[in-house]
């Protein structure tokens, strides 16, 4: 959520999505993507983030239902909303 924030990213499905599967290591090809954009102080504009995600997440996994995804994307996010509730209920 910090780095979404730090890039000035829109919290939203999708891109709690990228970030997933940038900071959990899942896709080492969409890691190094960011890593290097970063690098290279690419912006992460809407679009951009539109290509990340038809790139490296639909595009690796074509086979599930559109429903199916969209289901594995509130649930992705679902949990990063509990996580970060039960951050805060620490403080």
């Amino acid at each position: 959520m910090e780095e979404l924030t730090d890039e000035s990213i829109a919290h939203n499905p999708q891109n709690f999505t990228i970030w997933f599967d940038h900071l959990s290591g899942r896709n080492p090809a969409l890691m190094r993507f960011i890593d290097r954009a970063k690098e290279k102080g690419v912006e992460f504009s809407p679009e951009r983030l539109q290509e990340i995600y038809t790139r490296f997440i639909t595009s690796t996994d074509n086979n599930v239902d559109p429903v199916e995804w969209n289901q594995r994307i509130v649930d992705v996010a679902s949990k990063i909303t509990t996580a970060l509730g039960d951050i805060g209920d620490g403080i």
